[in-house]
């Protein structure tokens, strides 16, 4: 009786399938794809503003020689921003010298006195297309709508 009841028990119990070994995996593919995406998002726009940021540092660092952001320091600043290919406003045209703010120091500070820089410039992100037909194997990016990256910098001039 008891060996009926096993085979019984054999014949009804439910198979393990593959699905059920394959469907744990590819839910962690997706995971892992989709943090992937997010990451590289994210770090892009973290070195953007890391860039800006090095150029902002290093000319503070001149303007505290000279105790203010002469124009050559002015004109400097709007070349290798323009160069890294910045825009001056939301519309992507160049940056100007108006992009240096008005709380920037323009006039000469003597020894010991406070300067600071700041400026305004704009990017693009690049997100990934919210296109309907949009095919996940074969993605397609777009630009988005320029965002500012506002720089201020303080230092004491050593003039």
């Amino acid at each position: 009786m008891h060996t009926v009841q096993r085979l019984k028990n054999k014949l009804h119990k439910k198979k393990h399938g593959m699905l059920d070994d394959f469907l744990p995996i590819m839910v962690f593919i997706l995971l892992l794809t989709v943090l992937l995406f997010t990451f590289v998002e994210f770090n892009g726009a973290v070195n953007k503003k890391t860039e800006v940021n090095q150029v902002a540092r290093r000319y503070i660092l001149k303007m505290e020689q000279t105790g203010y952001a002469t124009p050559s320091i002015q004109n400097a600043i709007v070349q290798e921003l323009n160069d890294l290919g910045y825009a001056g406003d939301t519309a992507g045209a160049p940056v100007t010298t108006q992009n240096i703010t008005d709380n920037t120091t323009k006039a000469h500070q003597g020894y010991g006195s406070d300067i600071c820089l700041e400026f305004v410039v704009y990017t693009t992100n690049t997100w990934l297309s919210t296109d309907p037909e949009f095919d996940l194997f074969s993605p397609k990016f777009e630009e988005s709508e320029y965002v500012p990256i506002t720089i201020k910098y303080y230092s004491t001039s050593k003039e």
